[in-house]
């Protein structure tokens, strides 16, 4: 079995502790639970971040969406997809599943000399901040 305790083994883990630096400066942090889902979880906060300019508090509360080999099964939180991009989708064989929550992700940001915590919403959760 995939995950069975045997010698020599090591655990399946989609682990994903993230950090990111402008030039050698530390900016960003952040980190999810769950399982299979955690790398596309971290993998959308970042976009939604760095390529879209999404504020965090932006980024944390938008719907997500998971889809990995095995089940071939796209999983959707509610309105991560439209009515119309869902209908694309189907039509041309994927198959949609309605779920929620999708990960839990936690994220520390530095601005100025402060550390700004940041708590998804789908889990009970909070954030703090520290500065100098």
């Amino acid at each position: 079995k995939a995950n069975e305790i045997a010698p020599g083994k090591r655990m399946l883990s989609s682990m994903a502790p993230t950090m990111v630096f402008r030039g050698k400066e530390l900016y960003l942090i952040l980190g999810t639970p769950g399982g299979s889902t955690i790398i596309t979880s971290v993998a959308q906060v970042l976009i939604n971040i760095l390529d879209f300019c999404m504020s965090p508090e932006e980024a944390l509360v938008l719907p997500r969406y998971h889809h990995q080999y095995l089940p071939d099964i796209i999983y959707h939180e509610e309105g991560a997809f439209s009515d119309e991009l869902k209908l694309k989708l189907e039509n041309r064989g994927h198959k949609l599943k309605k779920r929620s929550p999708i990960g839990d992700v936690q994220l520390i940001m530095k601005k100025n000399d402060t550390a700004c915590g940041y708590s998804d919403h789908r889990l009970p959760g909070s954030a703090g901040s520290v500065g100098n």
